[in-house]
């Protein structure tokens, strides 16, 4: 109940940080928040477009074109980091 009252964790959230921590955690604060903060997630495979963070939850149709082109220059500046090292 506290997880859910005071935090706003309840459901498949909730579950996961208590799958994913030891019990130790709960009864510490400290101990807690720690918990929250590096909870390992391990991702085993992608999502179809339309399940996308950044296409869901109130994001305008609109403001994609900001999030393709980010992740574009991002690629692009990674593909320029691993030429300029490969040379050496």
């Amino acid at each position: 109940n506290h997880l859910r009252s005071q935090l706003g964790l309840d459901g498949v959230r909730a579950g996961l940080l208590r799958e994913l921590s030891d019990a130790a955690s709960f009864a510490e604060p400290a101990l807690l928040a720690g918990a929250i903060k590096a909870l390992p997630l391990t991702l085993v495979k992608t999502r179809p477009l339309d399940e996308a963070i950044s296409t869901a939850g109130g994001v305008p149709f609109e403001a994609l074109t900001a999030c393709f082109a980010s992740g574009r220059a991002a690629g692009l500046g990674m593909l320029a980091w691993l030429q300029h090292h490969a040379a050496d």
